[in-house]
């Protein structure tokens, strides 16, 4: 049984008599003129099937104790193909999904049809991916309204909190994905080191970092690199990535390559010229000690919420010593975000926040401090993995000790 045949039995185990789940891929959106955008395969269907393609769609249904699956795909009329390429046949859909029944997806509504009509069937589970009521519907919206009209007794259920349950565990191949692509994500960060010092620019650090996962095969980044230098780096989503590299400032770096369709998510801050700082070191410490007071405490039965207490009163210990904060409410001033989110096939993946963290979890521990007064921003984000006995620091090989990078930045600066 392979990886996706196992999350689908692990759903089919909660999915009631006479029920039928319906999950799509999703399809190509138009960009302008005859271009589109790249396809973006729903995350939830690719976790159920293992497809990567647009215009597919998994049908499974539960009658008299036995599942039964059906995968669709788009039947390409040869004229395209000679435009456009080549869509995946029945025999490759089977080898990557498990599942043996394939048909064509221009026979889907007769089937739904004659199974509805039947009134045999009357609650179908899908996913439901608007973000807000404002958001252009999504085509599961589209086709269940469509349905509805045809169809009025037919009740529909968001089946996305089970398979977002199951995405909260990762299993080994899982795992080994995300590894892969952290393991780029340093490959690119050396290379970024390599090539680190004053006068050049934060796109070209990118684009260093931006060659070496192409070198790799990756396709796709995790997210839009952000390279974050000076004042740009209090920012915290800066995406410009412009602006000249200035002698004793320090640069911020959060990004992450992709593999497989899991993400990798990495920040590290250095210093431009080489050396940090006598003020950036004390700021950089406080920063350094929160990340690894929360590794330290990552353990089954812990409260995710835990994490962010942990990180905060780290950070305000520091910056209290420092006299730059006096109650914990000034924290805010140079710290707002969250200390950690689930990492997997979206980079801020799915996931319960108000759990208590099991084996298997993957999540990011990422404190930071940004001093706009300062030009100072700093972050150091790790990606963890919950073990039986505590935890796994799937990013440990990357520095993020003050000699550690100094080291490797100066070595460059000599040759």
């Amino acid at each position: 049984m392979n990886n996706f045949a196992h999350n689908r039995q692990q759903l089919y185990s909660n999915l009631p008599e006479s029920s039928i789940i319906l999950l799509f891929a999703g399809s190509l959106k138009h960009k302008s003129a005859d271009a589109y955008y790249p396809h973006w395969t729903n995350r939830d269907f690719y976790y159920i099937t293992g497809m990567t393609e647009p215009d597919i769609v998994f049908t499974a249904y539960r009658t008299k104790g036995v599942v039964k699956e059906i995968l669709w795909i788009v039947d390409r009329e040869p004229n395209m193909v000679r435009w456009i390429g080549d869509v995946i046949h029945k025999e490759e859909a089977y080898a990557i999904s498990g599942i043996q029944d394939v048909r064509y997806i221009k026979d889907l509504s007769a089937f739904l049809g004659s199974v509805l009509t039947k009134t045999l069937y009357t609650d179908i589970y899908t996913v439901f991916s608007r973000r807000s009521l404002d958001t252009t519907p999504s085509v599961e919206e589209v086709f269940v309204q469509d349905l509805l009209k045809k169809y009025p007794f037919v009740s529909f259920h968001s089946i996305s909190p089970s398979i977002h349950t199951l995405r909260m565990i990762k299993s080994e191949t899982e795992i080994e994905a995300i590894e892969k692509a952290i393991h780029i994500t340093d490959i690119g960060l050396r290379s970024i080191m390599k090539n680190l010092s004053p006068g050049k620019t934060e796109n070209l650090m990118e684009a260093y970092f931006d060659f070496e996962l192409k070198r790799n095969k990756v396709k796709w980044h995790a997210f839009n690199t952000i390279a974050a230098s000076g004042k740009n780096a209090t920012t915290l989503h800066y995406e410009e990535n412009n602006a000249p590299l200035l002698d004793g400032d320090l640069i911020l770096f959060d990004l992450g390559a992709q593999w497989d369709l899991y993400n990798a998510d990495i920040s590290r801050t250095f210093p431009i010229n080489g050396t940090f700082s006598k003020q950036q070191v004390s700021l950089y410490n406080i920063v350094l000690q929160a990340n690894k007071k929360v590794i330290a405490s990552i353990q089954p039965g812990l409260e995710f919420s835990q994490l962010q207490t942990i990180a905060k009163e780290s950070l305000y210990e520091g910056l209290k010593q420092l006299n730059m904060v006096q109650t914990m409410e000034d924290l805010s001033e140079y710290y707002f975000h969250g200390v950690s989110h689930f990492l997997g096939l979206d980079t801020h993946d799915v996931g319960d926040t108000n759990v208590k963290l099991s084996p298997g979890m993957v999540f990011t521990v990422e404190p930071g401090l940004y001093v706009r007064e300062l030009g100072i921003g700093i972050r150091i984000e790790d990606d963890v993995l919950v073990t039986d006995k505590g935890c796994r620091v799937l990013s440990n090989q990357i520095p993020k000790e003050i000699h550690e990078i100094e080291d490797i930045l100066q070595q460059h600066e000599m040759h």
